[in-house]
């Protein structure tokens, strides 16, 4: 194999993978967005877990008939001071509203913050966990395919060319 094809091949291999572990690994920089429902002594929320450090945006709509006052709240493992996350937002009978923060890692308790609504079941709780990322981002399923791919494609571009591929 000439020295030419050898170069061709490990540079078209070296740019595969570069792009796709590149493009496996980018974090977004954009806000999780957790859609929050309220009705009256309920709690429903889009999702549980969130990033921690990440900014997150809740989008709170109460769809009761009376007004509730959010409050968040570290619960369990929050590395965060005692001091609410949130505390009495007050979400008017049938409006939204839009709230941005950032969550140290643990359990938060998401309640309403009235007389008697936690009482009544008005709870829920939201996550801040990260989860471990593999040591490598691809599959081999994956991996071995696009390889064979691209070797035999600088193949058959190397034999187009001309090049020598056999003694």
């Amino acid at each position: 194999m000439s020295r030419t094809l050898k170069v061709l091949i490990a540079v078209v291999v070296v740019l595969v993978l570069v792009f796709a572990v590149a493009g496996n690994t980018s974090a977004s920089a954009e806000p999780q967005v957790v859609r929050v429902t309220l009705t009256d002594y309920q709690i429903a929320l889009s999702q549980f877990v969130v990033t921690p450090g990440r900014m997150v945006t809740l989008v709170v709509t109460n769809d009761g008939d009376m007004a509730h006052k959010l409050t968040i709240h570290p619960y369990a493992n929050a590395n965060a001071n005692m001091d609410a996350v949130i505390e009495n937002q007050v979400i008017g009978s049938h409006t939204a509203q839009t709230v941005q923060f950032k969550l140290d890692p643990g359990i938060y308790r998401i309640e309403c913050g009235l007389v008697d609504h936690a009482g009544r079941g008005m709870v829920n709780a939201i996550a801040a966990q990260s989860f471990p990322q593999k040591s490598l981002p691809l599959q081999m399923d994956f991996i071995i395919p696009v390889l064979s791919l691209v070797v035999g494609s600088a193949y058959i571009i190397a034999d187009s060319l001309g090049l020598r591929l056999t003694k």
